[in-house]
C-alpha cells in the first residue's frame, strides 16, 4: 500500500491533511485494518472464514505460516479442546439417553443440558455445597430445525408426569418485576425460553428503562441462591419479591444469528453472560429411526421417574438461619479423595485465570465462574447417583464435572470466537 501510494504525486499515506498522522506505516495499517474489519464483518454475516491480518514488517515468516495454517490458538485452548462431552451416570444418564431415543434429531449436549436443567431444578433449595446451590443457567446454540425443541418439551413432560408443572416457569419476561413478583408463591423455577435473543437484546440494553434492569435481576438471582434477594421497592415502601434462597433455573435456546446479534463482548464482560453454560449443536447429527405406527413419545421408566420425583419431595432437616429464620437444606459433603482432588482442579483453574486476565477480557467472566459452576455439576451429579440415600460428592463427580467444564470453557470460547462481535 505504501509502494502504490508513493506513486502518485502527493502521497495520501503521508499528508497530514487527509490523515491524523504523517508517519506512512501509520495511516496504511489503520487504513488496511479499516478494510479488512469490513470483509471480515460481511465474512461474519455469511458464516465463511474469516482473513487473518499478515503485516511482513511485524510477523516473521514462521508465525506468518503458523498463523496461515490455523496454528496460533494459545496452548490452553488447545489442551481443552481435545475433551469431548462426558457421559453422565445415574438418572442423568437415564433422561438424556430418554431425549436422544425420543427427539428427531439426536442432540447429545442439548440432552445433557435438558438433563442437568431437571436435577439443578429439583435439587436447588434442599441441597448446598461450599456454599453453593445447584441452580444453572443453560444456553443451547444451534441452526433453526437442528433439534433444539425436542428437550425443551420432554422437559416440561417430566414434571408433568410427576405432577410437580408448578415448577415450571414463565418462558418470556417483559421486565425485571415479570421476574421477581412471582418469587415468594415460585421460590424454584425452571424457566424454559424457547428463543432467548430477545430477552438478551433488552436485558443487554443501556440506559434506564423498566426493561434494562432484568440483565442485572437474573445476576443478582443467579448469585442468591444461598442467600436473601431482597426484591424491588414500591411507592410507599411496599417490597415485591423479596425471597429467601430462589432457586431460579433457565433452560434456552437460540440459533447463532440470534446469539451474535443481540450479545456483545461488552455485554459479556457486564456478568450475565458469565453465568451461563453453553451448549453447541453437533453437526451432521443423525436423525432417530422412527417407529410410523406409533406417533407418541415413549415415557420415562416408572423407576427414574420415582427417582425424580423422590428428590423433588425430599424434606431436608434444618440446614442453618438467615436473617434469624431458619432454612431447610442438607449440607452436602465430599470423600477424602474428591476432596483432594477438588483443592488440585481449584488451583489449575486459578492459574489459568492469571493467564487469561488479560488476553481475552471477553473469556474471563466465564473462566473466574468456572470452578463454581464445576462444584455446581457436582452436586447434581451425586443426587442423580443417589438411590435415596443422602447424597455424597465422591472422586467420579468430580472427574465428571471437571471435564464436562472444560469442555464447556472450550465450547463457550469458540462461540465467543465466532459469533460476538466487539
Amino acid at each position: 500500500l505504501i509502494k502504490l501510494d508513493n506513486t502518485f504525486e502527493t502521497p495520501l499515506f503521508t499528508d497530514p491533511s487527509h490523515n491524523t498522522h504523517t508517519e506512512a506505516y501509520t495511516n496504511a495499517g489503520k487504513f488496511y485494518f479499516s478494510i479488512l474489519n469490513s470483509m471480515n464483518s460481511s465474512n461474519f454475516q455469511k458464516r465463511k472464514v474469516y482473513e487473518i491480518p499478515i503485516l511482513a514488517t511485524s510477523v516473521n515468516e514462521e508465525n506468518k505460516e503458523a498463523l496461515l495454517q490455523g496454528k496460533s490458538q494459545s496452548k490452553e485452548i488447545l489442551e481443552v479442546s481435545k475433551i469431548e462431552l462426558p457421559t453422565p451416570t445415574g438418572v442423568l444418564a437415564a433422561i438424556q439417553n430418554w431425549i436422544l431415543n425420543n427427539a428427531f434429531i439426536k442432540q447429545p449436549e442439548f440432552a445433557l443440558s435438558a438433563a442437568l436443567s431437571v436435577y439443578s431444578t429439583i435439587a436447588g433449595r434442599k441441597f448446598v455445597f461450599q456454599n453453593l446451590c445447584s441452580n444453572l443457567y443453560l444456553l443451547n446454540i444451534g441452526e433453526s430445525g437442528c433439534g433444539k425443541d425436542a428437550p425443551q418439551k420432554l422437559v416440561r413432560r417430566i414434571f408433568k408426569d410427576i405432577k410437580h408443572d408448578y415448577m415450571i416457569g414463565a418462558g418470556d419476561f417483559s421486565s425485571d418485576a415479570a421476574i421477581t413478583d412471582s418469587l415468594a408463591s415460585q421460590p424454584s423455577r425452571l424457566n424454559i425460553c424457547d428463543e432467548v435473543s430477545k430477552l438478551f437484546k433488552v436485558a443487554n440494553k443501556e440506559g434506564a428503562s423498566y426493561q434494562t434492569g432484568m440483565a442485572d435481576t437474573l445476576a443478582e438471582l443467579y448469585t442468591s441462591s444461598n442467600d436473601h434477594y431482597s426484591g424491588r421497592e414500591l411507592a410507599g415502601g411496599v417490597r415485591m419479591g423479596e425471597c429467601y434462597r430462589p432457586n431460579m433455573n433457565m433452560l434456552c435456546s437460540t440459533t447463532p444469528t440470534g446469539f451474535s446479534e443481540s450479545v456483545s463482548k461488552k455485554s459479556l464482560e457486564k456478568g450475565l453472560l458469565g453465568r451461563f453454560l453453553f451448549f453447541r449443536e453437533k453437526e451432521g447429527a443423525k436423525a432417530s429411526e422412527l417407529n410410523f405406527g406409533d406417533d407418541h413419545w415413549a415415557p420415562l421408566p416408572q423407576d427414574t421417574l420415582d427417582k425424580i420425583k423422590y428428590w423433588c419431595e425430599f424434606k431436608p432437616g434444618a440446614g442453618g438461619q438467615l436473617g434469624g429464620i431458619t432454612q431447610e437444606y442438607h449440607r452436602m459433603e465430599a470423600t477424602p479423595e474428591a476432596q483432594e482432588r477438588l483443592r488440585e482442579i481449584h488451583k489449575f483453574f486459578d492459574d489459568k485465570r492469571r493467564k487469561f486476565s488479560k488476553k481475552r477480557a471477553e473469556i474471563l467472566p466465564l473462566l473466574v465462574r468456572s470452578f463454581q459452576q464445576m462444584l455446581k455439576i457436582c452436586m447434581i451429579s451425586a443426587v442423580s447417583r443417589a438411590n435415596k440415600e443422602i447424597p455424597i460428592v465422591n472422586k467420579d463427580d468430580v472427574e465428571f464435572s471437571f471435564k464436562f467444564i472444560q469442555y464447556q470453557f472450550n465450547t463457550a470460547s469458540e462461540l465467543i470466537s465466532n459469533n460476538v462481535h466487539s
